[in-house]
């Protein structure tokens, strides 16, 4: 009595494979869209908490930090002196005399506050601030028109280029 094994062929192997690559190749670009898409929804929730946090700083203080007042709008990165005045670090008394917390920064840099806090790409967040206190910032980040704004805050997005068209700004819906 002889019992026949039944195996794959090495054609069948190859067919499927190939189906498998096929299925594969179509995947790739819907999840490096979907990364991509989840990126800039992670930095445009940042930028908003960002901005909610210096309106609420002037809201408290009514007026901007000393280390950023001065006679013109400014435009900086957000580095370590500016997570320090929203994490209430005993260092910025002098920009935050209360020590109010506005912003719950990841633990790294809760610990750490020197830590730069950067977007998904790398690169600082950027901010304008209306330090002429005329309800406005006077040169829009990247326009040529004025912002009806006190804050600005964006990231430049995944080409780490200021003003262009992927920058994730807290201004405009997009």
């Amino acid at each position: 009595m002889s019992t026949a094994r039944r195996a794959f062929t090495l054609i069948e192997l190859l067919v499927v494979i190939a189906i498998i690559g096929i299925l594969a190749a179509l995947l790739f670009p819907v999840i490096n869209k979907a990364i991509k898409n989840a990126k800039i929804t992670r930095v445009r929730a940042t930028v908003m908490q960002l901005d909610s946090s210096w309106q609420a700083y002037y809201r408290e203080y009514g007026l901007w930090p000393a280390a950023y007042a001065s006679a013109a709008d400014i435009v900086e990165d957000l580095g370590a002196q500016a997570v320090k005045i929203f994490i209430g670090d005993v260092s910025q008394q002098g920009n935050n005399p209360r020590l109010i917390r506005f912003m719950q920064f990841p633990e790294a840099i809760m610990t750490d506050p020197n830590i730069a806090f950067r977007d998904e790409w790398g690169n600082y967040y950027r901010f304008a601030l209306d330090c002429n206190y005329d309800d406005k910032i006077d040169q829009g980040p990247g326009q040529a028109v004025p912002l009806n704004r006190i804050t600005a805050v964006w990231s430049k997005g995944p080409d780490g280029q200021d003003y262009t068209a992927d920058d994730v700004i807290s201004w405009k819906k997009k």
